[in-house]
Parts: C-alpha cells; structure tokens; sequence
C-alpha cells in the first residue's frame, strides 16, 4: 500500500468501525502517532497528492513534512521545489522547513583533549562565534591568573 491507501484505509477502519486511532493502534501493532500521522495525509488536497505522485514522492516521512505546511499553496512550493531539486532528502527538506528557534545563539564551546587523555579542558565563551586569537587570549588570561595565586 502506498501511503496515500494506508491513510484511505485506516480512515475507512475509523469510521466504520468507530476505531480511535489508539484501538487502530493497538490492532495493528503500530504507534498511536504513527496511526494518527497516517491519518494526516488525509487531509492534504486531492491536487497535491496527484502532483506529489506525478512527482514520485511516495515517502511517507516526505509526503508529512509536505502535510505539515499547512497551507495548500505552500504544500504546492514544496512539492515543486522536491521535484525540481530532485530526489530531495528528508534532512533537506527538514532543513529547509524549519522555522528559526528562537532565543539567543549558542555559546561557542573550546574544547581541548590532551594527547595524554590525562585531562581535557572546556572553554565557554558568551558569544557564538569566537575567532582562534581571542581562545588564545582567554588562555593567556587564564595561565595569568593561576600564576599570580601561587
């Protein structure tokens, strides 16, 4: 079954029956979310699924990320831009989805593992980027301040 037939069938089962999608689970062997993530294809539009199959994207965990978008219009940008691009990948199509987290940038982390392994050392700057003179600098700042405690 493709994808798109799981979804009809799981969703005939549903309504027939009067399965939740946690019984449709449990009589399947599945996961409840992958239950309800095949559900979800239902609800994509008839003209993005025909263009997803004209496209040959029958990957359930592409043909998602296309569900996720939401809006018609953006499902069609995205089923274009797989095809044009080729054989798109899960991980660039993820990437090129994702929305900016938000919050401040990542500490940039100096780390350092003696040949020896006797020791390693761990550098936390505040910033995100750091150029090698200012390790260096941080460094010197540090070996400054060990040899004036002696």
């Amino acid at each position: 079954l493709t994808p798109f037939e799981e979804a009809e069938a799981l969703h005939g089962l549903a309504d027939k029956c009067g399965y939740t999608h946690e019984d449709l689970a449990r009589r399947l062997g599945k996961s409840r979310t992958s239950i309800t993530e095949s559900l979800s294809l239902n609800n994509m539009p008839d003209e993005v699924k025909n263009l997803c199959r004209l496209a040959d994207i029958h990957s359930k965990s592409l043909l998602l990320q296309i569900v996720r978008q939401g809006d018609p219009q953006k499902m069609v940008a995205l089923v274009e831009k797989m095809s044009r691009d080729g054989g798109a990948t899960r991980e660039a199509v993820r990437k090129e989805t994702a929305k900016p987290k938000p919050g401040r940038p990542k500490a940039f982390v100096f780390s350092y593992r003696a040949p020896t392994k006797a020791f390693k050392l761990q550098l936390r700057f505040t910033k995100s980027k750091v150029e090698r003179d200012e390790v260096i600098d941080a460094l010197q700042a540090i070996i400054k301040e060990l040899r004036s405690q002696s």
